[in-house]
C-alpha cells in the first residue's frame, strides 16, 4: 500500500508543471539545455544528497532549533544543513552535475555529522514540442560518497559496547533504529552508493532565468563502519529543486 501512494505522490508531482505549462502558453524559447549552460541550485525537499544524509538532514538550506523540556532531560538539540549543486551542459540536453551537503545534528555533547559528494550525470530527452515551451524531461545517474561522524560521549555512549554505542548514535538521528549506526557512537563511518532517477523541468528565460524540478530517484547505498560492519540504504525519495540558470 506504501508503494502504492508513493507512486501516486510522484506521478502528481511529475505532472503538475505539465498542468502549468499548458495554462501558460507560448513560453519564450530558452537556451535551457544547450551546450555551454551553467546551473546553480539545490534541492528544497529531498534528492540524492538529502537521501544520503539520512532524510533527516539536507535541503538547499536549513536550520532548526528544539528545546527539550522533559524534567530528565534538558539539552537543546539543533540541526542545520547545506547542500547546493552546480551543472554545466557539456553538450547540447547532458548535464555534468556535482552537489555537496554538509549538515549537523544533535546536542553539545552528542552530535552526528556528515558530507556527501554527488557527482551525477543528466540526460534531457530531445521532446521538442516540450523544449518549446521550456519543459524537459531528464534521466540522471549519479554516485555519492560521503562520511558520517559521530561527536559522542563515549563514556555514557557505553564505551567499548557496540550495542550500547549504536543506540547513542541512532537516538542523535531522532529514531530509535536507523541505517546510521554501523560505526557505534564514536568515530566515523564510510558512506557510498549509486542512484538513478528521472524529472521534469520547468525553465524560465531566455539565455538566463530560473528553473524547477521535479524529481523521482532510487538510492542504493553503502554504510561501511571504520570499526568494522556495514549497513545497506535503499529506496525512494521524491525531490523539488529550485535554481538558476545562465549562458
Amino acid at each position: 500500500m506504501k508503494k502504492i501512494l508513493v507512486a501516486l505522490m510522484a506521478a502528481g508531482l511529475l505532472s503538475a508543471p505539465m498542468v502549468a505549462s499548458a495554462k501558460i502558453g507560448q513560453i519564450k524559447k530558452t537556451k535551457f539545455g544547450k551546450k555551454g549552460g551553467l546551473t546553480i541550485g539545490g534541492n528544497v525537499i529531498g534528492g540524492p544528497t538529502a537521501a544520503a544524509m539520512g532524510g533527516g538532514m539536507g535541503g538547499l538550506l536549513s536550520f532548526n532549533n528544539i528545546n527539550n523540556d522533559k524534567a530528565d532531560d534538558k539539552a537543546k538539540k539543533s540541526t542545520w544543513s547545506i547542500a547546493p549543486t552546480v551543472g554545466y551542459f557539456v553538450m547540447d540536453n547532458l548535464e555534468l552535475e556535482l552537489g555537496l551537503g554538509y549538515g549537523s545534528t544533535g546536542t553539545d555533547d552528542n552530535k552526528t555529522s556528515m558530507w556527501a559528494l554527488t557527482p551525477a550525470l543528466r540526460y534531457y530527452l530531445p521532446v521538442k514540442a516540450l523544449q518549446k515551451k521550456g519543459m524537459n524531461l531528464s534521466l540522471g545517474f549519479g554516485y555519492t560518497y560521503g562520511s558520517v561522524g559521530y561527536e559522542n560521549d563515549c563514556a555514557s555512549a557505553g564505551g567499548a559496547d557496540p550495542a550500547a554505542a549504536a543506540a547513542a548514535a541512532a537516538q542523535n538521528m531522532g529514531a530509535t533504529s536507523s541505517p546510521l549506526t554501523a560505526g557505534g557512537g564514536c568515530g566515523s563511518d564510510t558512506l557510498s552508493g549509486l542512484n538513478v532517477g528521472a524529472g521534469v523541468t520547468q525553465a524560465l528565460g531566455a539565455s538566463q532565468g530560473a528553473y524547477i524540478r521535479l524529481g523521482l530517484d532510487y538510492h542504493l547505498m553503502k554504510l561501511e563502519a571504520d570499526a568494522g560492519g556495514e549497513a545497506d540504504i535503499s529506496g525512494l525519495s521524491l525531490g523539488v529543486q529550485f535554481g538558476a540558470f545562465l549562458y
